[in-house]
């Protein structure tokens, strides 16, 4: 009775796991997606050629403040906890990082948290393994059952100003993602729609691309130099059009590190550069990093995984422990059948396919046919290279 309650408890258990963790459709981040795509492609057909190199400006700054407000604050503070920074500074990342319209740092942390826990998994929202839309855009426009995620929220709880920002996110997004580019761009003497169009609308997509892009391109295209059990890549593109949020092959690896180039050749990373140039002068403290000994350890055992598994698809003789104990009665009785048998440290060798293509001649071998060659196979004769041992041990 008690077997019977505990399997049927383990099945209960599986199938809840299965569950999907996906409630449906947030159909007010599916209308913004659309309207914004809209607008966007209005602007860039109806104002494109008569754009100011002041609104281009606009856009760079805009673009830059509200994705290094996501790199470095929803992202490395708010997420990952990598460093710590004081509360207005806080205020300014979560305000800025409204901007971008990914919805508040709180929702974003529980959805990452869970991605990195859970990934390549049903419960991971932005598995590249459920097709390449649902890692790139799925995460926006779909609701998740946040208890099902099973995420760790009790940090994010406690922060003030996170509480704040997730509360009062429909009035903070559209006021600094929106409102403000377009006051600023009125304050340099631009006209407000094409401000509008370009530093709200435009930022917004190609933020939201590049940011997913974290998800979807750099979970198929890159490279990877610390493991590959799962997806993440490190993307030089990604890390350039996120300010360095690219290198997620590391980052999965070494998710509390503020720096994500810390592990990469090219180390572009500039939210952490400015982390790091800002914990100069206090703005930053407690910054959280890895032991170089650590990450060179990574990268040394999975080159070592990829030798092994290189190793494995070439025949280098089977297993010792499985070949079979012979007397020399029984090389003697075959040798006598015609079989071809060379002894050589302990080992019996059939070289009946080797006995022409014998460097030395033929003569050598057949001399040593039935009998103990290992002291002219290791330098009575002659002493046989490595790449002559793995051609012999494929005759064991």
């Amino acid at each position: 009775m008690r077997k019977e309650g505990l399997r049927n408890a383990g099945t209960r258990t599986q199938e809840e796991s299965q569950r999907s963790v996906v409630l449906g459709v947030n159909l007010a981040s599916a209308t913004f997606v659309i309207v914004s795509h809209v607008l966007f492609l209005y602007g860039v057909v109806n104002y494109f050629n008569s754009i100011s190199i002041t609104i281009l400006w606009l856009l760079a700054v805009f673009y830059c403040l509200s994705g290094l407000s996501i790199s470095i604050g929803y992202h490395r503070i708010i997420t990952h906890n990598s460093a710590e920074c004081s509360s207005l500074l806080k205020l300014v990342l979560l305000c800025l990082g409204s901007a971008a319209f990914f919805g508040s740092a709180r929702s974003w942390a529980i959805l990452h948290r869970a991605h990195h826990r859970f990934v390549n998994t049903h419960k991971d929202p932005m598995n590249i393994k459920d097709g390449f839309l649902k890692a790139h855009f799925g995460w926006l426009v779909l609701n998740y059952d946040i208890k099902a995620l099973g995420t760790d929220t009790e940090d994010l709880d406690k922060d003030f100003w996170v509480k704040f920002q997730d509360r009062l996110q429909l009035v903070l997004a559209p006021l600094f993602g929106l409102l403000l580019p377009t006051y600023v761009g009125l304050l340099l003497g631009q006209d407000p729609v094409p401000t509008l169009l370009f530093v709200g609308f435009a930022r917004i997509v190609l933020l939201g691309h590049a940011y997913a892009g974290m998800y979807s391109f750099a979970h198929v295209f890159g490279h990877q130099s610390y493991s590959d059990s799962t997806t993440p890549r490190n993307s030089f593109l990604v890390s350039i059009s996120t300010l360095g949020e690219g290198f997620q092959n590391y980052h999965h690896n070494f998710p509390k590190d503020y720096n994500l180039g810390h592990g990469s050749g090219w180390k572009i990373d500039p939210a952490g550069w400015v982390i790091w140039l800002l914990s100069w002068v206090g703005l930053f403290s407690g910054l959280k990093t890895n032991k170089e000994v650590d990450i060179q350890k990574a990268r040394l055992e999975f080159k070592q995984l990829k030798l092994d598994r290189l190793k494995s698809s070439y025949n280098f003789g089977p297993d010792e422990s499985s070949l079979s104990e012979w007397t020399w009665q029984m090389i003697d009785k075959k040798v006598a059948e015609g079989d071809e048998l060379v002894v050589i440290d302990g080992l019996i060798h059939r070289i009946t396919d080797f006995v022409d293509a014998h460097p030395g001649g033929v003569k050598i071998l057949r001399g040593r046919i039935g009998k103990d060659a290992t002291i002219a196979f290791n330098g009575g004769v002659y002493r046989h290279s490595k790449a002559a041992r793995n051609i012999l041990a494929t005759m064991q």
